[in-house]
């Protein structure tokens, strides 16, 4: 096994270096951990003097420089001939290639191949506080399990692990987004640290139900569903539903409901209110202005309810958070708990938990 992957590796780095046998200047597009990561792997290969910056789809919403580097708009770039690297997956991947042929670049490298590669070589994913936490847990949950049972988790990681590399998501293309420790699954961000970051067992109850918008794998669902009466996720991305379903029926967590759908057409299409909303780094890609989604959210949550609201990546700005928060507080919420976490030991975002009143 450790032959075949040093294998691969091998294969893997020999390919990257053929990426930069041009010479071109080289530009990442993003300007988040995985660009970062990209970068990090370039430093490791003796190419990084190749990269010139980093491109986004609006600089606005970026930092001006990333890694000492500069992020620059795409449509400001005039050099049509530079070579873009494109580590996105799914959706993403589509839309990021078509903008660039749009704007006639054509040295387009699609590099998500490499990404696990360049995580290996970037900053520790996950701290490892929480990783030993992780382990506590992950021990509790097998120590009650048979043979069979723990044979039956491997096969159903493997399964879930196809499912994965066969859809490419747009989120957990590397790893995991969510970890889920009750079947040893590990990811970016350690569902078991959030819940209890994030206080939601001081609030949840078995009378509850609840609604995540955009809920990706639903492990951080499924890790809570026991606590409440039913969970109801929404998630766009296919295959992450498809790994949430795949999961659900293996624990037969029957109070979950996992549906594939953008938010806005479901939410048009929902006639049902819930005890609990979360929202957890998503409203930047709903394409809904800070009063139309906080419109919907108080349409949604019942009276008396909780919503938790987590920001993005706040190495910019959250100004959507911020204003989104500000107009809740203005509909006479509550605020019962509010923090910052950086569960995957680079991410630093905030938080705040909510309270709908009657």
């Amino acid at each position: 096994m450790n032959e075949t992957k040093d294998l691969i590796r091998m294969e893997l780095l020999e390919e990257w270096m053929k990426l930069f046998a041009e010479e071109k200047d080289y530009y990442i597009y993003g300007a988040a951990n995985t660009a970062k990561q990209i970068l990090a792997l370039a430093k490791s290969t003796g190419v990084a003097d190749k990269v010139k910056g980093f491109v986004v789809t609006n600089g606005e919403e970026n930092p001006g420089v990333v890694e000492e580097l500069p992020v620059m708009d795409i449509h400001l770039l005039q050099d049509t001939q530079a070579v873009i690297l494109v580590p996105h997956a799914g959706l993403f991947k589509e839309e990021i290639n078509s903008l660039l042929e749009e704007l006639g670049f054509v040295n387009i490298q699609l590099i998500n191949r490499f990404c696990y590669f360049a995580a290996k070589q970037g900053p520790q994913r996950v701290a490892d506080s929480y990783m030993e936490k992780a382990k506590e847990m992950t021990k509790k949950y097998d120590s009650g399990k048979s043979n069979e049972e723990k044979e039956r988790d491997a096969l159903l990681r493997e399964r879930i692990l196809q499912i994965r590399e066969e859809g490419q998501p747009d989120f957990g293309q590397v790893q995991f987004y969510q970890s889920f420790e009750k079947i040893g699954v590990t990811g970016t961000r350690p569902s078991l640290y959030r819940v209890m970051k994030y206080g939601l067992e001081n609030f949840l109850t078995k009378e509850q139900d609840i609604l995540d918008i955009g809920c990706n794998t639903g492990f951080l669902d499924m890790t809570i569903s026991p606590l409440v009466h039913s969970i109801t996720g929404v998630e766009y991305d296919r295959s992450l539903v498809a790994i949430a379903n795949c999961v659900k029926e293996h624990l037969k967590a029957d109070n979950c409901m996992f549906v594939n759908s953008d938010f806005c057409d479901w939410y048009k299409a929902n006639d049902r209110k819930y005890d609990v909303i979360l929202s957890f780094a998503i409203h930047h890609w709903l394409n809904l202005s800070p009063e139309e989604y906080t419109r919907n959210i108080n349409t949604l949550l019942e009276k008396s309810g909780y919503l938790c609201f987590e920001s993005h990546d706040l190495s910019v700005p959250d100004k959507e958070f911020d204003a989104c928060l500000k107009l809740l507080l203005d509909m006479n919420y509550v605020i019962k708990n509010r923090g910052s976490i950086m569960d995957d030991g680079i991410t630093k975002r905030d938080f705040v938990i909510l309270w709908k009143p009657e």
